[in-house]
């Protein structure tokens, strides 16, 4: 295989997010530092960003925490100005660029907002590769943003941001030399709706490592727990596509009714708005723990539990979806409860012997009858469930599992760039050309009326 770097690009103040701490930055030192002959020679991080982020107080200690978090991996803050045409950022980027060599890049740009970025700089850098990694569909996050789930019954205002953001899609994905994506259902959707290739990889939102049960006991005590079973929902309550008030809070109810011993544990940043969503759901409040833990004790807090809830409504996104929190709970020993049509997870937890999927649907007397059946589950399976999940994440949701798979993506985009192309003489001439350096006339969400760039897949 050729020679190599890795630059991951990304957008939209992505970088100051929890996830894409372990999405991006975790899976970037992952690559840097797994040996192989196929290795990269160097792997960085070029975060495209306004220019006030360089003063900005919590952009300057988010930037510290993750380049002590991934020492091997170089992270740059390329600024630039919207009113400039995003003047200095290109310029920026040629001369990191340049700062590589004369091998070739692979720009691994976390979704279509990365993509400009890095055709630019491909421009000058002919034999540089793109992928594309496609973390969900984002033309219907746009309908749900406008009220809508369903193209037919979305506003026409709604159905042209949808049809602008799937035409944005299609064009970063005829620009891209290979694309990747989360789930199997998603690959198969952007082959159909948004053309990508056939040898679009599957690359699922994985951790670094798995945690054993060593603080389990210690934790279980701490919240007053013996031989209680807790059920555990990771996540904030801001998105409709998470099932909150339909299909969470009614299980959990349910649950505390079908058994004494069942405690809720809600594991959010959005502490206000979960403790409201609770008393309205009618939770048990002696047996509910509403938290807020550092990300980092996020994973040890999730040992304690005895299962992980993902219950989601049978929105497109949830259909495609192949969330990060299912890393997460399986990679700290948590059999999943799933609803049926999350995707590809009810197939893949349950073939394991590493969840159970229900099929909840808002009905009050199917919520008791399941509710009823893993309580039962998880009393006469639990242990081994647990086992059996973190052998589940070992072989399929870590980091160093799947880099054979990533670096054979890296390998087939680098064969379809021409090999010695060389560097192009118009970078010389760009960087003395004012008209030429004052512009990076990126796609971005607020141009496809989008109210935020957070992704509902994660």
């Amino acid at each position: 295989m050729r020679r190599y770097h890795v630059v991951h690009i990304a957008t939209s103040g992505e970088f100051l997010t929890p996830l894409v701490a372990s999405q991006l930055f975790d899976h970037a030192e992952v690559q840097a530092t797994l040996p192989g002959e196929d290795r990269p020679r160097s792997v960085s991080a070029w975060l495209f960003e306004p220019m006030r982020r360089h003063v900005e107080r919590t952009a300057r200690r988010k930037l510290r925490e993750l380049r002590q978090r991934c020492p091997h991996v170089d992270i740059q803050l390329v600024g630039g100005m919207g009113r400039w045409g995003n003047w200095p950022a290109l310029p920026t980027a040629r001369w990191l660029r340049r700062r590589l060599g004369s091998d070739p890049v692979v720009y691994h740009c976390r979704g279509e907002f990365s993509v400009d970025a890095a055709a630019e700089l491909r421009r000058d850098f002919p034999d540089d590769a793109i992928v594309l990694d496609v973390r969900g569909a984002w033309p219907y996050e746009v309908l749900l943003a406008h009220g809508a789930t369903t193209v037919e019954e979305a506003s026409a205002e709604a159905r042209d941001h949808f049809e602008r953001a799937l035409a944005n899609l299609r064009r970063c994905v005829a620009q891209a030399d290979a694309v990747t994506t989360v789930s199997a259902n998603l690959r198969a959707w952007l082959i159909d709706a948004a053309r990508a290739p056939e040898e679009t990889a599957v690359v699922p939102c994985c951790v670094t490592a798995t945690v054993d049960d060593a603080r389990r006991e210690e934790l279980r005590k701490s919240w007053g727990v013996t031989t209680e079973r807790i059920y555990v929902y990771l996540g904030t309550t801001s998105s409709q596509s998470q099932g909150l008030k339909e299909l969470v809070m009614p299980f959990l109810r349910a649950s505390q009714q079908v058994a004494p011993d069942v405690r809720a544990l809600l594991l959010t940043p959005d502490l206000d708005a979960m403790r409201g969503l609770a008393v309205e759901g009618g939770l048990d409040p002696s047996r509910t723990m509403i938290m807020h833990v550092p990300q980092a004790e996020v994973r040890h807090v999730l040992t304690a539990a005895d299962a992980g809830l993902l219950l989601r409504p049978p929105l497109f996104m949830n259909r495609w979806s192949q969330p990060t929190k299912l890393g997460e709970y399986l990679a700290s020993g948590l059999p999943v409860v799933v609803e049926e049509g999350t995707g590809d997870v009810p197939s893949m937890v349950e073939n394991a012997g590493a969840g159970l999927t229900v099929h909840i649907g808002g009905a009050e007397t199917r919520v008791d009858q399941e509710a009823r059946r893993v309580y039962e589950w998880v009393q006469e399976h639990g242990r081994e469930a647990r086992n059996q999940a973190r052998k589940l994440a070992e072989r399929d949701m870590l980091w160093r599992s799947v880099s054979p798979v990533v670096r054979d993506l890296y390998r087939r985009a680098l064969e379809r760039r021409p090999a010695g192309g060389g560097h192009s003489q118009r970078i010389t001439q760009r960087m003395t050309s004012n008209a030429s350096a004052s512009g990076l006339p990126m796609v971005t969400p607020r141009n496809l009326a989008h109210p935020s760039r957070n992704s509902r897949f994660e």
